[in-house]
């Protein structure tokens, strides 16, 4: 895995990200053939790196789940869909496509039988939002590697 140095600001109220460390190798040539470069063959760093989640709650939500820590990101991605009252209400995102796949996986790996109902709620929801979705979202992250498979 290829490790990439970023920093995040904002101007105006805009995100922005300058890559500092570990873009790719553009080649020699003018400014505008390096853009041209970038733009057809590197299209899917530019994805990786400007796409949501980015430095959001998700982000860690996802990483936790890597690391096997589901309880952990079960309340993160109930924070950020305004499921609890632990963030004020401009923090939370209810149906957001993202927590709503680190939910469903997490109540999915819980297996709780008293859950069920939660579970069909949310998995409703899930697919719903990934029908009006213009980008295909198999996990709560694309930083995600372990990937469990939802049963339908």
């Amino acid at each position: 895995m290829k490790t990439v140095q970023v920093i995040d600001s904002h101007t105006e109220g805009e995100p922005t990200r300058v890559v500092v460390v570990g873009g790719p190798e553009l080649g020699e040539g003018s400014i505008s053939e390096k853009c041209d470069r970038f733009v057809t063959e590197f299209d899917h760093f530019r994805s990786a790196v400007i796409n949501e989640p980015r430095g959001s709650e998700i982000l860690v939500g996802a990483l936790l789940m890597e690391q096997g820590q589901h309880e952990e990101a079960e309340k993160i991605y109930r924070e950020d869909l305004g499921l609890t009252n632990s963030v004020v209400r401009c923090a939370q995102h209810p149906n957001n496509i993202w927590a709503l796949h680190g939910l469903v996986e997490c109540l999915t790996l819980r297996g709780d039988r008293g859950k069920k109902e939660e579970l069909a709620k949310f998995k409703t929801l899930l697919n719903s939002a990934i029908a009006k979705a213009d980008v295909a979202a198999t996990s709560s992250c694309c930083c995600r590697e372990k990937v469990r498979d939802l049963p339908g």
